[in-house]
């Protein structure tokens, strides 16, 4: 119940991802002066727009990185697997283990539609959007952490 509830789940948040990424190229044509979000609808001067590209600038500065993350994740584990007993802890490692395997299923699954609504996304697209459509996907992904395959910490070990 529990596995088909985070496989729907996930399946969500690809489905959605794939649609904002397209709907993100879509505005983008539309309106290609400014790219800020719920910002567009503001008809921001050019100082307004310095002044809230530089504060949203100073927040992906300050947001915590990847490592910090994975460095509560790591804690967390191994909090985690000081409870456990060597037998608790190897059914703990395959629910892991099986989590991880699912997670990569869904994260090739994901890329995969992304690569196919990309390409036919160029296929409707002039060769100069085409050109400025691919510069925005480097941009995007430059600005992305790579996958990891699973969000937990250290490997468990058993209490003593």
């Amino acid at each position: 119940m529990l596995k088909s509830k985070l496989i729907t789940i996930l399946a969500f948040v690809v489905i959605f991802a794939a649609g904002a990424s397209v709907g993100m190229v879509r505005h983008t044509q539309i309106n290609p002066k400014k790219h800020h979000g719920p910002f567009d609808e503001l008809n921001l001067s050019e100082a307004q727009d310095t002044q809230i590209r530089k504060i949203w600038d100073d927040v992906r500065k300050g947001r915590p990185s990847p490592a910090q993350w994975e460095q509560i994740d790591h804690e967390r584990d191994a909090r985690i697997a000081a409870l456990l007993t060597p037998e608790q802890k190897s059914q703990y490692d395959q629910i892991q283990r099986d989590h991880d395997l699912q997670r990569e299923a869904l994260h090739k699954q994901m890329e995969s539609l992304i690569h196919e609504a990309e390409g036919k996304t160029r296929a409707v697209l002039t060769p100069e959007q085409q050109t400025k459509f691919d510069e925005l996907r480097k941009q995007r992904s430059n600005h992305r952490p790579p996958f990891r395959g699973s969000r937990r910490g250290a490997e468990t070990q058993p209490a003593t």
